[in-house]
C-alpha cells in the first residue's frame, strides 16, 4: 500500500540510489493492464529519474486481454494472493490472503475490474 506521509516519487528514487550501490538498473517494471492514465502519469513523472539513472520503463501486460493473462497466471510456478482490499463492495467477497484464481473473479460485483486494476483490491505474488 501506498503511504501518503512518504511521497510515492520520494520512494522510489529512495529505492533506486539503494539499488544502484549494487545494481545496474536497466529499466523499471510496472504490472499496470489497461488504465491510459496511469500509465501517462508513470511515464511522465518518472521521466526525470529516467534520465538521471538510464532506465526505461517497461508494461509487459499493458493491454493483454484479461482471459490470457489468467492463463499464463494459472501456468506460472507463481502464487497470488489478495494482499490488500480498498473498496467496500469488495469486503464482502475478498479477504486478505484469498488465492486469486478464476472462481474468485466470478464472485467479484459487476463494477470492479476482475483484476483490481482501479485499486478495488491489491494482490501479492509469491513463487511457490
Amino acid at each position: 500500500p501506498l503511504y501518503s506521509q512518504y511521497p510515492y516519487l520520494k520512494r522510489i528514487e529512495q529505492g533506486l540510489t539503494l539499488l544502484l550501490q549494487t545494481h545496474r538498473i536497466h529499466r523499471l517494471v510496472f504490472g499496470d493492464l489497461h488504465l491510459d492514465y496511469i500509465r501517462s502519469w508513470r511515464e511522465r513523472e518518472l521521466k526525470t529519474l529516467m534520465t538521471e539513472y538510464d532506465f526505461v520503463l517497461h508494461f509487459p501486460l499493458w493491454n493483454v486481454a484479461y482471459p490470457e493473462l489468467m492463463r499464463d497466471l494459472k501456468n506460472a510456478a507463481v502464487q497470488c494472493t489478495i494482499s490488500a482490499i480498498a473498496d467496500e463492495s469488495c469486503k464482502n467477497v475478498l479477504e486478505i490472503g484469498d488465492v486469486f484464481e478464476e472462481t474468485l473473479m466470478e464472485k467479484l460485483p459487476q463494477n470492479v475490474d476482475t483484476f483490481g486494476e482501479n485499486g478495488e483490491f491489491h494482490t501479492y505474488v509469491s513463487f511457490e
